[in-house]
């Protein structure tokens, strides 16, 4: 892409998917974003590798597990023009330098129940890129950098659809955070719950079926 006459800044993406019948489906996707093409730098990389399992042999019994990094190189990704998506929520909600693990099981109770258990790992590195950088990390930081920023986090949740097309997603766990904001030895334990609502209704448009 131009960059206003500027020097040409590349932003790639590349999605790959393959769902198997019976057992669920495969993904990765990898974005490299400000490819340098002209001088010698560090590329900006994020990437992303899962599956969302619905085997046919446990027909009530779902999974989903992700790898997301975004390396220490990247900025401006939290710009939504500029967002790593990944399945069902933007990776721009992870800065750069960051590891997540996630692993949720869930199980469907009937039509409209499920219910469910996610873990979630975070290591966040020292490099908090701004939205407008205007250098880049040096070649030998490490990845992640600094002292470390790591979360663990179990959750219980619950999906309920109560009537037509409201549905209600409720969640309640725990979390542990050490090295808090990358201060060394500060950490904190915490007892956590949300409960989010959402209502799909038709705007009866031809171009835009549903709106949520």
């Amino acid at each position: 892409a131009q960059n206003r006459n500027l020097d040409d800044n590349a932003f790639w993406g590349l999605d790959v998917a393959w769902t198997k019948k019976g057992l669920g489906r495969f993904y990765t996707q990898f974005n490299f974003d400000d490819i340098q093409r002209q001088h010698r730098a560090p590329q900006k990389i994020a990437m992303q590798f899962g599956t969302h399992l619905a085997p046919s042999a446990l027909p009530n019994w779902s999974a989903l597990l992700e790898l997301n990094i975004v390396d220490t190189y990247v900025y401006g990704q939290r710009k939504r023009l500029n967002a790593y998506l990944n399945y069902g929520w933007p990776l721009s909600r992870l800065d750069s330098d960051q590891r997540e693990y996630f692993i949720g099981i869930y199980r469907r109770m009937g039509s409209s129940f499920k219910l469910g258990a996610e873990f979630v790992g975070r290591d966040k590195g020292e490099y908090n890129a701004a939205d407008l950088q205007p250098n880049m990390a040096p070649f030998d930081q490490k990845f992640p950098l600094g002292v470390v920023e790591w979360t663990r986090q179990m959750a219980i949740t619950a999906d309920v659809q109560a009537f037509n097309e409201l549905k209600a997603h409720i969640a309640a766990g725990s979390q542990k955070v050490c090295n808090f904001q990358h201060q060394s030895g500060v950490s904190f334990n915490q007892f956590f719950g949300t409960l989010n609502l959402s209502y799909d209704f038709s705007l009866g448009l031809p171009f835009w079926k549903k709106y949520q």
